[in-house]
């Protein structure tokens, strides 16, 4: 068990070199990590408790949350931010299973920073609509074609998954279910179209409302491992900690403090060494993760492939990699 701040929460941002607005609400994930407590997490306040959890791919084992910094407070609800074993099956059993008119093809979002969840609403042409938040621009996912687990030998793709935020269609932890084949869900029912009695249920029910309440049209969503939480959690005393890149990182995160410019500085040296990504730009966007990506796949074995830059991948480079102090004080 740990307890996440919302200083803890600036430090995670920071690291990752993950821009944010202080009057902008932003949506938070974390991978196999739960609350303690699911009527205290639903609560906006500066902490929460939470516990690292083993994917099983069956039950809800992650958290799906909303931060506002400007009132430094957080709310936490328990998700998935992985899709459930059936529709994994699924995909494996049958890849080009057709669904809707599109092939079925279960994936797992990338960890990172995605800037653009809008107010829209999931299968919003089918009976089934409901209130959400959809993602309809490309990024990075992972499929896997051999087991129903994704690993870092899984294939990894850039494309336009339409991985929503909605509801999780399960109210309980150890129910066994979720409807999900890639989208981020949060525990709950939502009012669908096709069904005019029903309301928008549980945690799902309180995220909606907090969202919707707000003038604010699209929301980032910033999805990390929840250990990388814990360890941040845990780590308090020692203000530095070694920074971590990955798609959505931008050196505009940390202008206007004296860190480093670490996306331009590896973009320039992943280009010196023939990788293309186009222009040094600060952005660590598709380009650069697919240079990183080719770059670990050339260099290093198969478990250090993740896309993201960190100290392991960063000494193979040959880039200097200092702890920092990322911790904004409060």
């Amino acid at each position: 068990m740990f307890t996440l701040t919302d200083r803890d929460l600036r430090k995670l941002m920071r690291m990752h070199y993950y821009p944010f607005s202080e009057d902008k609400m932003v949506f938070i994930g974390f991978r196999a990590c739960l609350p303690i407590s699911i009527e205290t997490g639903l609560q906006p306040a500066a902490h929460h408790q939470l516990a690292l959890q083993t994917l099983d791919y069956k039950n809800l084992r992650c958290t799906i949350g909303q931060w506002l910094p400007n009132a430094q407070k957080l709310m936490l609800a328990p998700g998935s931010t992985v899709p459930h074993v059936n529709n994994i099956r699924k995909s494996l059993d049958n890849p080009q299973n057709s669904t809707e008119g599109k092939l079925f093809r279960t994936n797992q979002l990338e960890l990172g920073y995605f800037k653009n969840y809008k107010k829209g609403r999931h299968r919003h042409l089918g009976p089934t609509s409901h209130q959400a938040f959809r993602m309809d621009y490309p990024l990075m996912i992972r499929r896997t074609a051999d087991d129903i687990d994704f690993e870092l030998d899984d294939q990894v793709e850039y494309e336009k998954p339409y991985d929503n935020i909605h509801a999780s269609y399960t109210e309980s932890l150890e129910s066994g279910y979720f409807a999900s084949a890639g989208c981020q869900v949060i525990m709950g029912y939502p009012k669908r179209k096709d069904d005019k009695f029903i309301e928008h249920t549980g945690p799902w029910k309180v995220f909606l409302e907090n969202a919707y309440a707000l003038k604010q049209q699209t929301f980032a969503y910033a999805l990390f491992s929840g250990s990388v939480a814990h360890r941040i959690s845990a780590a308090r005393v020692d203000k530095k900690v070694a920074p971590i890149l990955r798609f959505g990182s931008n050196d505009q995160a940390n202008q206007a403090s004296d860190l480093p410019p670490l996306v331009s500085i590896i973009q320039e040296k992943l280009q010196n060494l023939g990788y293309k990504l186009g222009a040094v730009d600060g952005d660590y966007g598709p380009k650069t993760w697919k240079a990183v990506f080719q770059f670990q796949t050339d260099y290093m074995e198969a478990g250090d492939r993740d896309g993201a830059m960190g100290p392991i991948t960063a000494k193979v480079l040959g880039v200097d990699w200092k702890k920092e102090d990322f911790d904004t004080g409060g």
